[in-house]
């Protein structure tokens, strides 16, 4: 199926990434919501092409898979500026999205590579995606924006995504009130919504959606590594 991807990105925990106690705390704030664990496998093509098979698995241990091919159309290097893409999505069975996961897994050069997440979904546009084993410690939000498919043009893209990034957390909390979550804004970060409120009035929430370190294709060949004075960076493998 084709659609199009019109989305922004943004990452928690400011200059640096998320410390575990943190991240342990956000987990245990979204665990009324519905997530899903994700191993994801990408063939990264160019940089404007991207190959990608999923396996998620829900809580209750069903797995799924499917199939992705991304093509970067329209994008404006703009922060603020939605990434617009064009995305061609096929749902596989178990038996052929496993074959095909392995397949993908075992290949060998830079043109691979894995990474795997725990995502919770907010509502039907909005995610948080907490990643794991290497790449631990990064928290990201995505939000993606309902377009009109016979519109076209990077002029149309931004202004259906023109918000700030303090609207974004504040529009959250219409979704979780609808679905029964408690918010509030008090500072002990007792809820998700004042969690991520207090995340913002610190500076600690940041929008990456033009920032390469944190494409996909890019990420799933990353690690996480301190460096000199203790400070954690993204490297590549």
């Amino acid at each position: 199926m084709k659609n199009r991807e019109v989305e922004r990105k943004w990452v928690l925990g400011g200059p640096s990434f998320m410390c575990k106690s943190a991240v342990e705390q956000l987990v245990d704030l979204c665990s009324s919501l519905r997530a899903e664990y994700i191993h994801q496998v990408i063939l990264a093509v160019d940089d404007n092409k991207m190959l990608r098979v999923r396996c998620y698995v829900d809580s209750d241990g069903v797995r799924r898979y499917d199939l992705t091919l991304k093509i970067a159309d329209k994008i404006t290097p703009e922060m603020g500026k939605a990434l617009d893409r064009l995305e061609f999505n096929w749902d596989l069975s178990e038996s052929d999205g496993s074959k095909l996961f392995e397949a993908l897994q075992s290949g060998c050069g830079e043109m691979f590579g894995s990474l795997k997440k725990l995502r919770v979904y907010i509502d039907k546009n909005t995610t948080i995606d907490i990643f794991q084993g290497d790449l631990e410690g990064i928290v990201m939000i995505e939000k993606e924006y309902d377009v009109d498919p016979d519109e076209e043009g990077v002029e149309y893209a931004n202004e259906i995504t023109e918000e700030s990034t303090y609207d974004m957390i504040t529009g959250l909390r219409t979704s979780l009130d609808a679905k029964g979550i408690p918010t509030s804004v008090s500072y002990q970060a007792t809820d998700l919504y004042s969690f991520l409120l207090s995340m913002y009035n610190q500076g600690r929430i940041r929008e990456v959606t033009h920032d390469p370190i944190y494409v996909n294709q890019n990420l799933c060949r990353s690690v996480i590594r301190e460096c000199f004075g203790g400070q954690k960076v993204i490297v590549k493998r």
